[in-house]
């Protein structure tokens, strides 16, 4: 009898939290883990206000990437973004690159679908790079600046398979501080297509 009471009272509850560990267990086997990437598309470096004027700051740029998925929500990752190179004069290029570190939250959505953001750090280089060339004599010159600065993203992801990502993405490194500091630099801005593969 008591055996009976006791199953009556307790099973159900049992079953359910037994199947609730075995489904969080798998649910943590198959998305946790190391994972690697990459993304190309359009990226910007703003140059409105340095007082050149008909500049293109914008073009083809890409970004490789690795991360760490603790679990279906959250994840670690770091990546390098090259931006396209910036003519301010004929002899004067703007070379932009980025490497960033980033706290990835992520909301799994029905049939594969997924929205994430991205919150972090970017060590941001830029480098100026002129040539001067006058009567048989050249020469370049290599200026560049680097600071830290915060780097935020949003993103939509679809599993194509349990282990390739296709997302589409919009990320910017914002520089902060005074106009008066680090006058070689310059915000970002890049949307990216692109495919992830999960370990």
């Amino acid at each position: 009898m008591m055996l009976k009471t006791l199953n009556k009272k307790h099973i159900l509850p049992i079953a359910l939290a037994g199947l609730a560990s075995l489904w969080i267990a798998e649910a943590n086997a198959t998305v946790a883990g190391p994972y690697v990437g990459g993304q190309i598309g359009w990226g910007k470096v703003e140059l409105e206000n340095t007082g050149f004027h008909n500049l293109k700051d914008d073009g083809l740029a890409g970004r490789a990437f690795g991360g760490w998925l603790l679990n279906k929500n959250f994840g670690l990752e770091t990546g390098y973004t090259r931006f396209n190179d910036v003519t301010i004069a004929r002899s004067i290029k703007l070379e932009t690159y980025a490497i960033d570190l980033v706290g990835k939250g992520i909301i799994p959505l029905q049939h594969g679908f997924s929205v994430y953001g991205k919150l972090g750090v970017a060590y941001l280089n830029q480098s100026l790079n002129v040539k001067i060339s006058k009567r048989g004599f050249n020469r370049a010159i290599l200026a560049s600046e680097h600071n830290y600065y915060p780097t935020f993203g949003l993103g939509v992801g679809y599993d194509i398979t349990q282990n390739v990502l296709a997302d589409i993405s919009y990320s910017r490194i914002q520089r902060v501080g005074s106009s008066h500091e680090d006058d070689s630099l310059f915000s970002t801005d890049f949307v990216g297509f692109g495919l992830t593969y999960k370990f």
